[in-house]
């Protein structure tokens, strides 16, 4: 999980600059709408015309600082999700443990109450150690041998099996097979 926190700074650099400069600007439409000597500066037109230009700047300014909270808020959910899932596949990552399939063939399987490992479902160890869980899947049967695949990530790994070939001998009565 990467967090870009130069992003991070700078964007909450603009929003503090877009409160600054909100403030400022409810700060100069009250000095026109109450002026020294209560002078009735509202029927002055350009005071008038002043007055329209810093409201439309405030509500642009509003706009902008509310998208930049709305960016922030979706980011926040963002990492609150991937937190939760990384908190809740640590919980459960104690339950598995690292095994070895064939030689050079690796996958993570269930702890048993015992301490033994259940003969599958089996992780592909490379999206486990990503804190990831795929399902390893057959994609091929062999005599002696299953080749199985992730999903996710596309590593193969090999896994020993009890599949044998039985060999059947038929008794010859006659000639050859041509007489079959």
């Amino acid at each position: 999980m990467d967090i870009d926190f130069d992003q991070a700074v700078a964007t909450v650099s603009r929003t503090a600059d877009t409160v600054t400069k909100l403030a400022q600007a409810v700060g100069s439409l009250r000095q026109l709408l109450v002026p020294a000597g209560r002078k009735q500066a509202v029927h002055d037109g350009a005071a008038l015309v002043e007055t329209v230009d810093l409201v439309l700047q405030t509500q642009q300014l509003v706009l902008a600082l509310q998208g930049e909270i709305a960016a922030l808020a979706q980011r926040c959910r963002e990492l609150e999700g991937e937190n939760r899932r990384l908190t809740e596949f640590q919980a459960k990552e104690e339950d598995y443990e690292l095994r070895a399939l064939a030689p050079h063939s690796y996958a993570y399987a269930r702890k048993t109450a015992g301490g033994n490992s259940e003969a599958g479902p089996y992780l592909c160890a490379n999206c486990f150690q990503q804190a990831n869980k795929a399902y390893l899947q057959l994609a091929k049967r062999q005599f002696g041998m299953d080749e199985l695949v992730c999903p996710r990530c596309g590593a193969r790994t090999h896994a020993a099996n009890d599949l044998r070939a039985d060999v059947i001998t038929i008794p010859r009565e006659r000639g050859g097979l041509d007489d079959w």
